[in-house]
């Protein structure tokens, strides 16, 4: 086993590339009463700032990746709005960090090694569109002021074993019987007979630190990269998945390129859970034993942090041969190919 790759992309977040205009006065519109998530009030200043005179539509928060980020909150907004007749979006942080802000602009203002780059790569192409997006962030994993700490239990009551999840404070989740289980695959979930460490690595150093840190005796024999990319051709690592074997099977722990682990587990004793936790099973299974318990831990979260330098792409919309497509190039004339996460390709 040796080292692999993984991509993580925007799109993956759910977010879409759209339009952006500016323009008129710096107000704040609504087309009808908007609901402002709590603690937003930076983001909408920065939206009214970005997009001055904007009709905003919409404040969505996320449904999923990004519901909670380091600090309790969503890890961002998106604004839906209307501008001179063009709908777009835009996510914003809570604390005012644009993510990424798109416009159109003219010919006329592309950089001369763009127009000429343009030139050669859209040959036979018609041109439908000239955009410039700055994108002013990048994601990376922070630590939690607090780790966040819940629990897997399973329980045997009677002779019937069940399975549930449990938070600190004793809220039962996802309790079911274990006979209903669909067995796990192996696949290639058996560990080597006499495993050997490879060789760690450029970047995963401090990983890999953390995780023989956390996890004494580990020896690791894969690491996977895994990384984010924001369409401007660049990939940043937002951690590495470092595997061992550990009780019997391959483990897989999770540490930034820093040394932050991102969670961790371990087994405990029945008579370690909380009160709250033990009280929350007890209702839900009166008298059952609990079997295993495992503590959950996790360390840290995503969050979006500003670049020292934001990064500008040029994006032109093509169309040949009835299909629409676009190209993208950095200020220096250089084509970026973007990561398609359905065909693991860059194009």
């Amino acid at each position: 086993m040796g080292v692999k790759m993984q991509r993580f992309t925007l799109w993956a977040l759910g977010f879409v590339m759209v339009s952006l205009m500016a323009g008129g006065m710096a107000r704040l519109v609504f087309a009808q009463p908007i609901s402002r998530p709590a603690g937003s009030d930076r983001a909408f200043e920065a939206f009214k700032g970005a997009l001055p005179g904007a009709t905003v539509t919409a404040v969505e928060t996320p449904k999923d990746f990004g519901a909670e980020a380091a600090d309790g909150g969503p890890l961002f907004l998106t604004f839906r709005y209307t501008q001179n007749g063009i709908s777009g979006e835009v996510p914003i942080t809570q604390d005012g960090l644009i993510i990424r802000l798109k416009r159109p602009i003219k010919k006329s203002e592309l950089p001369r090694a763009v127009s000429a780059a343009l030139g050669k790569a859209a040959k036979g192409a018609r041109i439908t569109s000239y955009e410039v997006q700055e994108t002013r962030s990048t994601l990376k994993y922070v630590a939690l002021p607090t780790p966040k700490v819940y629990y897997l239990i399973e329980a045997d009551q009677h002779g019937k074993m069940y399975r549930m999840a449990a938070s600190a404070g004793g809220k039962i989740s996802g309790f079911h019987s274990m006979e209903k289980e669909v067995p796990e695959k192996d696949n290639d979930a058996k560990p080597p007979v006499d495993p050997k460490k490879i060789a760690i690595p450029h970047g995963a150093e401090e990983a890999v630190k953390a995780t023989e840190a956390a996890y004494p005796g580990a020896v690791v024999i894969a690491v996977e990269e895994v990384g984010y990319e924001s369409g401007t051709g660049n990939m940043a690592v937002l951690y590495y998945e470092v595997e061992f074997p550990w009780h019997g099977r391959v483990k897989e722990a999770h540490a930034t390129p820093d040394g932050l682990m991102l969670d961790q587990d371990r087994r405990i004793e029945a008579s370690e859970l909380p009160d709250p936790v033990r009280q929350g099973v007890e209702a839900r299974l009166p008298g059952a034993s609990l079997t295993k318990v495992t503590a959950l831990e996790d360390h840290a979260a995503p969050k979006f942090v500003a670049l020292d330098n934001p990064v500008t792409t040029y994006i032109i919309g093509t169309e040949a041969k009835g299909k629409g497509s676009s190209l993208r190039f950095a200020s220096d004339g250089s084509k970026i190919l973007v990561f398609d996460p359905k065909t693991w390709t860059r194009k």
